[in-house]
């Protein structure tokens, strides 16, 4: 069918719908867009960056920024948030593991939660987070290894009087310093009821241990340090939309990767709402357009 000499797909027209106000929970990076009853202050608004990543035969992640916050202003114009990544637990013998990413709420000042410190490698100190938690001290029994420091918690210590080898410290939790070598276990991290029922985030990522197997991760989420394996099982990783540390490794690639983060924002009693709205797609010509708002 000719349309306006432009030839394209055949039109169609749906229609959808979005939940706005009350009580959201944001676990992948979008434009925000608040309910048409919202006053622009926030009752609770909650955020957790991206946990640290676990070292290959080291020490465990640190947990992100944990932020529980009250009466905050957003204003009532649509805003970006960018949920943070967790880091990636290392894939070379015995390297740090990465620090995770930074969750961001853009308006109208920019609310931030930092990642998790990564835990530290063959003879490397773990990783800091000015705001979250440290990364787990590596192995040690090499050199002098310290925990990376943080501003919630520190990760743990392996000092080299340990007197098992291969065995390294766990990171920070949102909560609670991490463990010592041998094997420590992750930092606890902390409970937030902003979703609506109390959940536990932040937890630290254990430290890897050989032969015995490694640290626990703490509450929160934290993943389970490994021992003389490269493989990763589920629980090496810490856990998505938690901001929790991963946990060190057993091998040159069984470290676990960091939690993402998560965002949830309460707008107050009475802002949930349904937006329906209409979506077009193909090639429409100016006689279909004007039929169709004429109608």
């Amino acid at each position: 069918m000719a349309n306006g000499g432009i030839i394209g797909p055949i039109q169609t027209l749906s229609q959808g719908s979005e939940s706005r106000g009350g009580i959201r929970t944001i676990t992948a990076s979008t434009q925000y867009k608040v309910s048409s009853s919202f006053p622009g202050t926030a009752p609770a608004v909650f955020l957790i960056g991206g946990g640290g990543g676990g070292s290959g035969w080291g020490g465990g992640g640190g947990a992100a920024h944990f932020r529980n916050l009250t009466c905050q202003s957003l204003g009532t114009s649509p805003f970006p948030i960018t949920i943070a990544g967790g880091g990636a637990g290392t894939n070379s013998f015995g390297g740090p593991g990465s620090k995770g990413e930074t969750t961001t709420i853009g308006s109208p000042s920019p609310i931030t939660s930092e990642g998790g410190g990564g835990g530290g490698g063959w003879s490397g100190t773990g990783g800091s987070s000015t705001n979250g938690s440290g990364g787990g001290a590596g192995m040690g029994c090499h050199t002098q290894t310290f925990p990376g420091p943080g501003g919630q918690s520190n990760g743990g210590n392996s000092p080299t009087s340990t007197p098992s080898t291969n065995e390294s410290a766990g990171g920070g939790g949102a909560s609670a310093n991490g463990g010592d070598a041998p094997g420590g276990a992750g930092g606890n991290g902390s409970a937030s009821s902003a979703s609506g029922s109390s959940v536990t985030y932040g937890g630290g990522g254990g430290g890897a241990a050989h032969p015995s197997g490694g640290g626990n991760g703490g509450s929160g989420g934290g993943g389970k340090g490994g021992c003389s394996t490269s493989s990763i099982p589920a629980d090496k990783h810490g856990d998505d939309n938690k901001g929790a540390g991963g946990g060190g490794g057993g091998g040159s690639a069984g470290s676990g990767n960091g939690g993402s983060g998560v965002v949830i924002i309460n707008e107050g009693p009475g802002t949930a709402e349904t937006i329906n709205f209409n979506s077009g797609s193909g090639v429409w010509n100016t006689n279909d357009i004007y039929n169709l708002l004429k109608s």
